[in-house]
């Protein structure tokens, strides 16, 4: 009798004592090999090119070690069917179609789970600290050379493997902001962690710490990184210069944001500001209709998005989008035909009454992903402004519009893209938006400073030079 009940007493005193007690689904072998069929056929039903970045003999190998390996267990947990699918789906490196854990690991950590309590960044392979969220050592600028007796140089490979993006710089910002997650998610490090350390100046030290709190985590985090974490903000960084921060174009937040542009643009008309800098690098995209909606208070020089957009129209897509144009409609029902392209003309925006004509400039890097990518390329297309940083994190042409899903045994979700759009001016060169003036900003910063626009007062003459002197 006592076997019987001593698991039971075990979760009882684990939740006493405040441990967290890990609960994770598995499923048989036979479903697990289900659900990785299940993935692979709605890739290929409902990307327009999946292979556009691979092989398709090389993917048919890689789909069939991965078989071979769910069948030498006889269950799997979500996240060592996630750890053995996901690289798949990446390898396609298309940022848009994505397997996730999130859920899973947002269910972990809400119910008490303890997680990786730095924030850290990567650089050419290495882990280098930000900051300690539960403490003053190690400082920032020290770098993580194992965790929990795992080599940093393994765990990095490992997490390259999770992100499926064109963009090397990319795929490091993302595993930057997800470390957690995909720490987590790989080597089911579960709230106690040894780091093994180098700092600045070469010492070699030990830091033995618990986890932290998913809450105290996200406080922690915007504490550290302040500004950066919020959604828009407008600052004067000097009288003549209107700076522009905007995080994220989602589209849920349509009303708030076409509120505080028009706000922030009705202030800028009223500082008489000669500059605008719009601050893009920490955005990762959102909706087209919030940055078509930028774009008619920053230029009146007609525009489109995107000068093409190829849509598939897949069976599963069929079911959850309805066509509302009836040719569209008859050429997809009736003539069957599966991928359709929509051709845009330049247009000029509608008027708003505080529009900017002054010098447009956009701040870009590897974290400007996305819509954002896009609302860079059409600024630079239109030669509406001049772009400064680093190449964008997404491509100036590519796939998107994600088709989402479900695996119907582990319960995974999953991201398709099922459209292509080339930028505004018309071509694909597989790369990001390339900045007219390269330069480097800190990162760790919210923004750029008054004393970090160099560039700017570089610019000042030659901007001026073309334009009357008032």
């Amino acid at each position: 009798m006592k076997n019987k009940y001593l698991p039971i007493l075990i979760v009882i005193i684990l939740a006493i004592t405040g441990l967290h007690v890990a609960g994770e689904t598995s499923i048989s072998t036979t479903r697990a090999i289900e659900d990785a069929r299940y993935l692979r056929d709605r890739l290929q039903q409902i990307h327009p090119n999946l292979y556009f970045a691979t092989n398709v003999e090389v993917a048919k190998r890689k789909f069939q070690s991965v078989l071979e390996e769910l069948r030498t267990r006889d269950s799997w947990s979500q996240r060592g069917l996630f750890r053995l699918l996901v690289p798949y789906v990446a390898d396609f490196k298309d940022g848009h179609t994505f397997l996730s854990i999130h859920a899973e690991f947002n269910d972990y950590s809400t119910d008490g789970g303890k997680i990786f309590p730095l924030l850290v960044s990567l650089d050419s392979g290495n882990i280098s600290i930000t900051a300690n969220l539960l403490g003053a050592t190690p400082e920032a600028g020290a770098k993580i050379t194992k965790i929990n007796g795992i080599p940093a140089g393994h765990i990095v490979s490992q997490m390259e493997d999770l992100v499926g993006a064109a963009r090397k710089p990319f795929i490091k910002r993302k595993i930057s902001r997800n470390f957690p997650i995909y720490l987590w998610a790989l080597f089911k490090f579960d709230g106690l962690y040894s780091i093994d350390y180098k700092t600045k100046d070469g010492r070699e030290e030990k830091l033995n710490t618990a986890g932290i709190t998913i809450d105290r985590y996200r406080e922690r985090k915007d504490q550290v990184l302040g500004k950066r974490e919020l959604n828009w903000e407008l600052s004067f960084p000097r009288k003549d210069v209107a700076l522009l921060t905007l995080n994220t174009f989602r589209g849920n937040l349509k009303k708030e944001f076409q509120k505080f542009v028009k706000n922030s643009f009705r202030r800028i008309k009223s500082q008489d500001a000669k500059y605008l800098i719009i601050d893009l690098r920490n955005n990762g995209g959102g909706s087209t209709k919030l940055s078509d909606y930028l774009y008619r208070y920053v230029s009146g020089k007609p525009f489109c998005t995107f000068a093409e957009v190829r849509v598939k129209y897949s069976d599963p897509v069929l079911k959850k989008k309805n066509i509302w144009n009836p040719i569209t409609l008859f050429r997809v029902k009736v003539l069957g035909k599966k991928i359709i392209t929509y051709k845009n003309d330049l247009k000029p925006p509608p008027d708003t009454g505080y529009r900017f004509d002054g010098n447009l400039f956009l701040l870009t890097g590897p974290g400007t992903f996305s819509t954002a990518a896009d609302f860079a390329a059409t600024i630079k297309d239109v030669e509406a402004g001049t772009i400064v940083g680093e190449e964008t994190g997404g491509l100036a042409s590519s796939y998107g519009d994600i088709f989402s899903g479900e695996l119907p045994n582990s319960g995974l979700d999953f991201g398709v893209s099922y459209k292509h759009f080339t930028r505004t001016g018309g071509f694909d060169d597989g790369r990001g938006v390339i900045p007219d003036i390269r330069a480097e900003f800190d990162q760790g910063s919210a923004q750029p400073e008054a004393g970090e626009l160099s560039w700017l007062n570089n610019q000042q003459n030659d901007l001026y030079q073309d334009e009357p002197k008032e």
